[in-house]
């Protein structure tokens, strides 16, 4: 059951945020676009939240000429850092060795997903994960409104500050969002009710809890 087993805490980094371009409309010459270009990783135990490993990958990508800049500007890509890269089936491999069966979370959940599902079927490789997917997103917006909490955005930005936690490093890579998500998750299980009458109800201070290694 996967109550019982672990979460995958994934973010991943791509060229853009088109899954597919239709190239020729009068032939309906529908293509996969934009690419993954970076994996992180952050496996948690479901029960305990503790970590039981962190995992990061570049990955090489076959159309650089369809980097969206802004994308660019985000994630940092250049083809010096990713000159060492992986090839996608390296690194989906390796993804999967690491969370096979495991559940699979992500802020903002369908867009990592789908962009790792065409990955996986693009290589004629299977996803190993189990169980239903988590949205970090939907479920700070969920806990953050039953205890009595608004808030304006649930960027994963907003939500750090919100929860008092550190800010994601400088540059962003995919491990340091797969971190947050993961931070982001475990203080939401900690946090407790809105009182209007208590001055001590705010969010706890989880700065402490920005080591990776924690």
């Amino acid at each position: 059951m996967f109550l019982r087993g672990r979460i995958a805490f994934t973010d991943l980094e791509t060229t853009g945020l088109e899954k597919f371009k239709l190239l020729n409309p009068i032939v309906g010459d529908l293509v996969p676009w934009s690419e993954i270009c970076e994996i992180g990783l952050v496996v948690a135990d479901y029960k305990t939240l503790k970590i039981i490993t962190t995992w990061n990958a570049k990955v090489k990508i076959n159309y650089p000429h369809r980097i969206e800049p802004k994308a660019a500007m985000v994630n940092g890509y250049n083809e010096n850092d990713w000159r060492h890269a992986r090839e996608l089936r390296d690194a989906l491999k390796a993804y999967n060795g690491l969370t096979a069966g495991a559940t699979f979370a992500a802020h903002n959940a369908m867009l990592d997903w789908g962009f790792l599902e065409i990955a996986f079927a693009r290589e004629e490789l299977t996803l190993e994960l189990g169980g239903p997917i988590i949205d970090t997103l939907e479920t700070a917006r969920s806990i953050t409104e039953s205890k009595g909490y608004e808030l304006d955005s649930f960027s994963l930005k907003n939500l750090a500050a919100f929860l008092r936690l550190e800010p994601e490093p400088l540059p962003h890579r995919a491990l340091n969002g797969a971190m947050l998500a993961y931070r982001i998750f475990k203080a939401l299980r900690e946090l407790k009710p809105k009182q209007s009458h208590d001055p001590d109800s705010s969010p706890p201070d989880n700065s402490a809890a920005g080591c990776h290694s924690c």
